[in-house]
């Protein structure tokens, strides 16, 4: 080992082997362009921003489960994957956050399923360092509940800790393990690794926040009042809510106005598929009992070789009654339901008999 001032260790104790194993993972990451380090090994900047084609091997997960459709509908995980394969920088670039042991982790899965499945050589990614802040319109998207995302090492933590109580305690910031394809077709190549690593890091303290379930009349605009099915539900919702993960009521005055100009007609946001890139909004039309359409205000294409994102409509229905029977009976709803059914059985299966 060298220390602080350039001098031979013979420490071989678990700390310092933990220590030597963060440089080694921060040099790769220098020889990479990604990070610039001091003659300490210290981390002296990180290319945040900076488009890079590089091994997907790379890179860790924040994602037990990813889905065999992409969120536009048209693309899914081999279409993408054969892509990577040939073309990597023709698909939209996900965001890799550089986390505190010195390691990769992205934020955006299914790609790097995709790009893993392939063996593709190269997938395309936008740098971000741990402590770079989240734009407004981020903070919404990889917030959960009331833990709140200000950073993009939030960003990846918070995702990383929604996963559930043995995914978030193996692996704390990230996972060498490839993600279950959910609704692939028959086929042996989708399949899930079931053996689990200890990535060895310590985690990290989340910023709670107030979750709020509605507005003030005095923050709705002109006009609009809450139908009075989204007022019944929203009475009952936090004795119910664990009922209809992913999703979960949440009201935010500020995201009304991004989402408003984004999607081209004013929109007051009133649930969110947590993690999903889902959002549920009603839309302002002067009627009592308003309609309702599904956003993705994250959705990113390519455009002359760059990303660019746009609002893209997912789904849409007369009113609130309309959008929560969708929602009751979606196959997000159900795949969560099952996964609680088994967490409960885990626990069970641990305590004492």
């Amino acid at each position: 080992m060298i220390d602080g001032s350039g001098r031979i260790s013979l420490d071989y104790s678990p700390e310092s082997l933990e220590r030597f194993k963060i440089m080694e993972n921060f040099e790769n990451l220098r020889r990479q362009g990604i990070v610039e380090l001091d003659a300490n090994w210290n981390v002296k900047s990180v290319a945040s921003g900076r488009q890079v084609l590089i091994d997907p091997k790379d890179i860790r997960f924040s994602q037990k489960s990813v889905g065999y459709m992409s969120s536009d509908g048209v693309n899914n995980l081999d279409t993408t994957g054969k892509t990577a394969r040939v073309a990597p920088e023709r698909i939209v670039p996900m965001d890799v956050v550089v986390m505190p042991d010195g390691r990769l982790t992205s934020v955006d899965n299914r790609r790097l399923a995709a790009g893993q499945l392939y063996e593709a050589d190269k997938v395309n990614v936008v740098i971000r360092g741990s402590a770079d802040p989240l734009l407004p319109e981020e903070v919404r998207r990889f917030s959960w509940e009331q833990y709140d995302a200000k950073t993009w090492g939030d960003a990846a933590l918070i995702r990383v800790f929604k996963q559930g109580r043995e995914f978030r305690e193996t692996f704390r910031v990230g996972s060498p393990v490839m993600p279950l394809i959910k609704n692939a077709p028959v086929d042996p190549m989708y399949f899930l690794i079931r053996h689990l690593r200890n990535a060895g890091d310590k985690g990290t303290e989340m910023i709670i926040r107030e979750v709020r379930l509605k507005l003030d009349p005095g923050e709705l605009p002109s006009g609009f009042a809450y139908p009075v099915s989204f007022l019944e539900f929203v009475d009952i919702f936090p004795r119910v809510k664990e009922w209809y993960e992913p999703w979960g009521i949440i009201a935010d005055v500020e995201a009304n106005n991004m989402w408003s100009e984004s999607f081209g007609r004013p929109l007051i946001q009133f649930a969110q598929a947590w993690h999903e890139d889902m959002l549920a909004c009603f839309v302002v039309d002067g009627s009592s009992d308003p309609s309702v359409v599904v956003i993705n205000p994250w959705q990113q294409r390519m455009v002359d070789g760059k990303a660019e994102r746009y609002c893209m409509l997912r789904e849409q229905f007369p009113n609130f009654t309309a959008w929560f029977d969708w929602m009751r009976d979606s196959e997000l709803v159900r795949d969560r339901a099952a996964d609680r059914a088994e967490e409960a059985r885990d626990m069970s299966a641990e305590r004492p008999r």
